[in-house]
């Protein structure tokens, strides 16, 4: 895409090329005309950058892994494949670790209130009380600690 816009101090007539393919069109018409000297051709191609962002390489530069060395850019396609699959692996686990841990507390105080049950009607009062305080006490204190102190962002 060549854009007309005249750049601010400089000649009306000259074009701001923001398409790479546009320039490397344009560069080659200066050079047909004889109108582009041998340094600004070297200028605009130094000039001249492409950007690519992902987890895997630029097409092209896979491609030429591959032309290096044979079955490399199914390599690094199985590779990423790979670290996806752990990653969503890593995320699930860290989603459900939070209910697993209610789930063996609730169970830890289910045996807690089960054993005071049992002591309590064995005539072991004070063990009883104990087994079922020292869990509600705690239980108590994370609920309290909960509504005092706010949740911390993610």
């Amino acid at each position: 895409m060549v854009s007309a816009e005249p750049d601010s101090g400089a000649d009306p007539d000259d074009d701001i090329v923001s398409d790479p393919a546009a320039a490397v069109a344009l560069l080659h018409q200066l050079k047909d005309d004889g109108t582009l000297p041998e340094t600004a051709e070297r200028t605009i191609i130094a000039a001249l950058s492409e950007t690519y962002a992902g987890p895997l390489p630029h097409p092209r530069h896979l491609k030429a892994y591959d032309e290096v060395v044979p079955g490399a850019a199914r390599d690094i396609l199985n590779m990423a494949i790979s670290e996806q699959k752990h990653r969503h692996r890593l995320q699930m686990l860290e989603i459900a670790y939070p209910y697993l841990g209610w789930l063996a507390g609730f169970v830890g105080f289910l045996g807690c209130v089960s054993g005071a049950i049992y002591l309590g009607l064995h005539h072991n009062t004070p063990v009883a009380l104990a087994l079922v305080g020292v869990p509600s006490v705690g239980a108590i204190g994370w609920f309290v600690r909960a509504r005092i102190e706010p949740a911390e962002p993610d």
